[in-house]
């Protein structure tokens, strides 16, 4: 992860290995956890799907498009929607590190809506385990390591997220943390292998843009924050660290280097056509979705501990408890976080071998979490944001801020698990008896109130396959002569879900479409609100402007019929 893992392979653990059947423990606490946050889906046979009809159908096209490519049958920077401006997949998440899981279920058989259901459910367990390896490599006990594992990854804050799937990105850090931590922690005994394995964890991290920007994003700005902190807190261990074969370590950072700037070459060739029409977030869209200091106890409308408290309380206004603000910490993981960064300010409590590092981390990890809330919450539309937009690449393509919570748990249930790990140590040598029981007794119940709060009882598994099919029903097959296409306004839905039909259709029909949604739309692109009563003589106007009238077609959802527009040129300026 950084430097201050320096030394973990030579001092791991010193405790005494665990029996096979212990690792039935981790197991069963992952399996509990993916039966409560994946219940939606389990127990409707698969048929719901995180998200509405409409970031849910969007990702799932995006995925089917990168799919296609792979397969040889699209053009991988132009999906088919707004026809004919080409390069438009930069408009978007391009999801690249999820065709790892669904490509092979795509070749399977499963329908796009059900591999993309499968990929979160699939990468959980490749964020649980990773995670888990990574805090018992440092020499956290296997309950408190398990329970850390499972706060992370079914945290209250990436449920009430998952109805915009593209946080679930997050689930790629703990394998390209554990990765980094192998790597650093081997360089002096296996260069070659540890070269190897550092090059892989960078280039996750740089696919990881091309796959969920957020998470990517914000992570890196931890990294940026964490390192040098934790570097700074085990310095001696650091240093002894370069010491012990600088040119190792210098080779390890060049081939890391080499992979990240590989892997961050495509995120270019993707994003670079949208840079270059100018594209970027204004600060006071930022604003808009903006979390206020208050929201620090916002976790969500149905949270199962806390959210009876907070309404009683009147700590949050109701239209805010199901927003781009309701993503905080839970309130006993932050308790803990900042136990956790009180114990780790005594020194002499942690011993001078491992202990250095542990101790730097959980420092790091919860300065990290103070920052991030810190730099993204506004007051009076003031908010520390503002200089990151102006000084931190990338910063304005953010919109929702407060998203950076979902990284920072991560940071959380590291420092948590080993400073509470710590404090169990401390106990059995220091303490016997009752009060020994009761210490111990009270640590594990605190860590099991941090894992229980993380259930929400609010549904954001929306989207229904069935209905979805039932829906495209009587789509008939597009004539020969059609080109290209556009969806004529269906009563009773939402700008967002024509459009949308409209992108379905072209994945079914295998034709592009002038309709469109995404985060961005080309410039002179203005027919999204098709219950607008000019909507199609805008979309009309778009084929004449781009010279694509030859061969464009309109298609009535409701009925499954296709039919030639009425492009009256007299009538579009």
């Amino acid at each position: 992860m950084s430097a201050f893992t320096a030394t973990v392979s030579e001092e791991g653990s010193g405790r005494t290995p665990i029996r096979r059947i212990g690792l039935i423990v981790p197991l069963l606490i992952y399996i509990i956890g993916a039966l409560i946050f994946f219940r939606w889906q389990i127990f409707s046979d698969f048929d719901l799907v995180f998200g509405d009809r409409g970031d849910a159908r969007f990702v799932a096209f995006i995925h089917e498009h990168v799919f296609r490519w792979l397969s040889g049958q699209a053009e991988f920077l132009s999906p088919p929607f707004f026809f004919d401006q080409a390069k438009t997949l930069g408009y978007s998440d391009a999801f690249l590190l999820d065709q790892i899981i669904y490509y092979p279920l795509r070749l399977l058989g499963a329908e796009p809506l059900l591999a993309l259901s499968l990929v979160a459910i699939i990468l959980s367990p490749i964020a649980y385990f990773p995670l888990y390896m990574f805090l018992r490599r440092l020499d956290v006990s296997m309950g408190f390591a398990s329970l850390a594992a499972v706060i992370f990854t079914f945290a209250n804050n990436l449920y009430l997220m998952s109805i915009h799937l593209q946080h679930f990105a997050v689930y790629y850090i703990p394998v390209i943390a554990y990765c980094s931590l192998l790597a650093i922690g081997n360089v002096h005994q296996h260069p070659f292998r540890a070269c190897a394995v550092g090059a892989f964890a960078a280039g996750v991290f740089g696919f990881l843009f091309s796959t969920g920007y957020y998470m990517a994003w914000f992570f890196g700005l931890g990294l940026l924050i964490c390192t040098p902190i934790a570097a700074f807190t085990a310095r001696p261990k650091v240093l002894a660290w370069w010491r012990a074969g600088p040119t190792r370590v210098l080779g390890l950072g060049l081939a890391a280097g080499l992979s990240f700037f590989a892997a961050t070459s495509i995120f270019a060739v993707i994003y670079l056509p949208v840079l270059t029409l100018g594209a970027a977030r204004t600060f006071s869209e930022y604003l808009i979705y903006a979390p206020t200091p208050i929201d620090l106890f916002n976790i969500g409308s149905d949270n199962l501990i806390w959210s009876g408290l907070i309404r009683s309380l009147h700590l949050i206004r109701e239209d805010r408890l199901f927003s781009e603000a309701s993503i905080a910490l839970t309130p006993t993981v932050q308790v803990l976080l900042l136990a956790s960064a009180a114990i780790a300010l005594h020194p002499r409590f942690w011993p001078t071998t491992l202990g250095t590092v542990s101790r730097g981390l959980v420092i790091a990890g919860a300065v990290v979490y103070a920052l991030l809330y810190l730099v993204t919450i506004k007051t009076h539309n003031i908010s520390l944001f503002h200089l990151l937009y102006a000084i931190m690449p990338g910063a304005n393509a953010i919109r929702a801020g407060y998203r950076g919570m979902v990284v920072a748990n991560l940071f959380a249930a590291i420092s948590i698990g080993l400073a509470l790990d710590r404090i169990v140590l401390f106990v059995r040598q220091r303490w016997h008896g009752p009060r020994r029981v009761a210490a111990m007794c009270a640590l594990a119940a605190l860590l099991t109130m941090a894992a229980l709060e993380q259930v929400n009882l609010v549904r954001p598994a929306q989207l229904s396959r069935e209905v979805e099919r039932a829906h495209m029903a009587k789509l008939a097959t597009a004539p020969h002569e059609c080109r290209t296409f556009y969806a004529a306004p269906q009563i009773n839905r939402a700008p967002y879900e024509v459009q949308i039909d409209a992108m379905m259709v072209a994945l079914a029909q295998h034709l592009p479409t002038i309709n469109g949604y995404s985060g961005l739309v080309p410039p002179g692109w203005d027919f999204y609100n098709t219950n607008s009563a000019d909507y199609e003589q805008r979309a009309n106007r778009w084929a004449v402007k781009r010279g694509i009238t030859e061969g464009l077609c309109r298609v009535d959802i409701y009925t499954g019929t296709w039919s030639a527009p009425d492009i009256a040129l007299d009538r579009i300026d």
